[in-house]
């Protein structure tokens, strides 16, 4: 078994040698360190269940879309069906996957011996914290994009003319624009509140989310808090890529 390998399933320290005279290497998106802690938190209690919640999420909504193309005919639109089914699964899938990613996974690396693993392998404790931080990122990203995509591309298929269909693939490339951009945002948010709170990480992503969203809401200043500046993102995303309002 290559030291990358058992990096990517999770060997025991024991089983991992470090080739004489290799180096450390960068970090990339599939860098075997950071597909390990992605995986570690895709297999999270709390991001399983927002997964599931979230590809649930997008199978009524994909019925409501079906209905809606056989009661329109050919001039049924979904882009704001799909629009309004990627906010409520960004929150619940990618919400999860950050609640998840916000606890204390460097003091659980360590428990579970992938602090030690890294450390033979060459990465230093900093270069596992960045890790960390990139792998939640994506995961986040995935998790969104997953089945908010399918529905974009459903709505594609399901669509009626040339134009309508251009207008839906429009929509499709803005909520893959939306899913990047807030597995960004949201990732690094719950990294930091992971870094910073510790032990009450979640408790503080919590505060950081939705004590700037009420008090914006209240203030009618919405997209002055992260869940209002991405929402924002979403309606000029599909506005610029689809050429109409969601």
């Amino acid at each position: 078994m290559t030291v990358d390998s058992a990096l990517a399933h999770g060997a025991p320290p024991a089983a991992v040698g470090r080739p004489q005279g290799s180096r450390p290497r960068t970090l990339g998106l599939r860098a075997p360190l950071v597909e390990l802690c992605r995986a570690r938190l895709a297999r999270s209690r709390i991001a399983r269940m927002g997964l599931v919640s979230a590809w649930s999420t997008t199978l009524v909504f994909a019925v409501m879309a079906i209905a809606l193309r056989a009661g329109d005919g050919v001039d049924a639109s979904f882009g704001g069906l799909v629009v309004q089914a990627t906010r409520i699964v960004a929150w619940v899938a990618g919400g999860s996957v950050a609640l998840a990613a916000a606890a204390d996974r460097a003091a659980l690396d360590r428990r579970e011996g992938i602090e030690t693993l890294a450390a033979v392998r060459g990465a230093s404790p900093l270069a596992l914290a960045a890790a960390r931080a990139l792998a939640t990122m994506i995961q986040v990203a995935r998790a969104i994009l997953g089945p908010a995509l399918s529905l974009a591309l459903l709505g594609v298929i399901l669509s009626g003319t040339v134009f309508v269909a251009l207008s839906q693939l429009g929509v499709a490339v803005a909520v893959a624009v939306f899913a990047v951009v807030s597995g960004v945002v949201i990732g690094a948010a719950a990294d930091i509140c992971a870094r910073l709170g510790r032990r009450q990480g979640r408790w503080l992503l919590l505060a950081v989310i939705l004590a700037p969203w009420v008090a914006a809401d209240i203030a009618g200043r919405s997209a002055w808090s992260i869940p209002g500046a991405l929402s924002a993102l979403l309606d000029l995303a599909v506005r610029l890529l689809s050429g109409g309002a969601p």
